[in-house]
């Protein structure tokens, strides 16, 4: 017998793949009554407050909000949130595609590879 402790899943919030694994993991929390916490790591600290969240945010969508202050440049909020993410993980879910062009979703998987985290990439041909 094999057991899973999921405790939190944590989302980047940041385009269709977050959409499509946002919406699998919440399906999946529903339908099993499963008691982990989806997390929205923030990448703006703005964001906190709640009269400057963006409207797609939603109360409810996540049972915890996070903002990882690194870096005042947008760009590299993102680059290093998302490294922060994979320090932290036991699992990384990955689409990342075989084209060699530079991507963040690309630098994050090189990343996951190199710090030899436990990863999937579930991109298909």
């Amino acid at each position: 017998m094999t057991f899973i402790l999921i405790r939190e899943v944590w989302f980047g919030g940041l385009g269709e793949f977050d959409e499509l694994c946002w919406q699998v993991v919440t399906d999946l929390k529903n339908s099993y009554n499963l008691k982990f916490e989806r997390v929205l790591c923030l990448w703006d600290e703005r964001h906190l407050r709640v009269s400057k969240r963006p409207e797609w945010l939603k109360d409810g969508d996540y049972e915890r909000l996070e903002y990882l202050s690194f870096f005042d440049y947008w760009k590299n909020r993102i680059f290093f949130r998302n490294r922060a993410m994979i320090d932290s993980s036991d699992l990384v879910v990955f689409y990342v595609g075989d084209n060699k062009e530079k991507s963040g979703a690309r630098s994050a998987l090189e990343y996951a590879k190199k710090c030899k985290k436990n990863y999937i990439n579930i991109y298909v041909k």
